[in-house]
């Protein structure tokens, strides 16, 4: 799915145009990440802080692409038709290699080092994204989060700290 829509934009780049069609692409993109996000949320099978660090990566991934296909869908108006794609041929990259990387690891057990590794790439994603305007504000952000699932997500977080920390 990533390589079609960066072959895509590849064209797109040598026409200097922005075809609409791909934020279709991206949209697809973004359920996927969603449903990756939601079996890493529900996933008890592992570490809390592991299962955390692949659904922050994966959340970080997911805003940055919905973002993306944002200002696909507004290129034209704006004129940024040759920067869009311009801009979405360098969170590609990124955007892959934290997809591939969380999904490799869905059944697996993740060393600490693996973890700050994830944590590092979605932080770097998010920097590069908030450079290029790819990033939402932290109200938009937090708007299309579940609050109700959110809150227990905490409390399982902070019960599982707790007992490590009693032990």
């Amino acid at each position: 799915m990533f390589r079609d829509l960066a072959h895509e934009l590849k064209g797109m780049e040598a026409a200097g145009k922005v075809d609409p069609v791909i934020a279709q692409r991206i949209d697809q993109i973004v359920r996927k990440l969603v449903v990756t996000e939601e079996e890493w949320i529900r996933n008890r099978d592992v570490d809390v802080r592991d299962a955390f660090a692949m659904y922050h990566s994966l959340r970080v991934t997911h805003v940055v692409a919905e973002q993306l296909k944002q200002h696909i869908l507004m290129a034209e108006k704006r004129e940024d038709n040759p920067l869009v794609v311009e801009q979405a041929l360098k969170v590609l990259p990124m955007l892959v290699d934290i997809q591939e990387t969380v999904t490799r690891f869905l059944s697996k057990r993740i060393s600490k080092g693996t973890r700050n590794v994830i944590h590092y790439k979605a932080r770097e994603l998010r920097d590069l994204a908030e450079d290029l305007g790819l990033y939402p504000s932290f109200e938009e952000e937090i708007s299309g989060l579940d609050k109700g699932k959110l809150a227990k997500q905490v409390e399982r977080v902070a019960s599982k700290v707790a007992t490590e920390f009693e032990e």
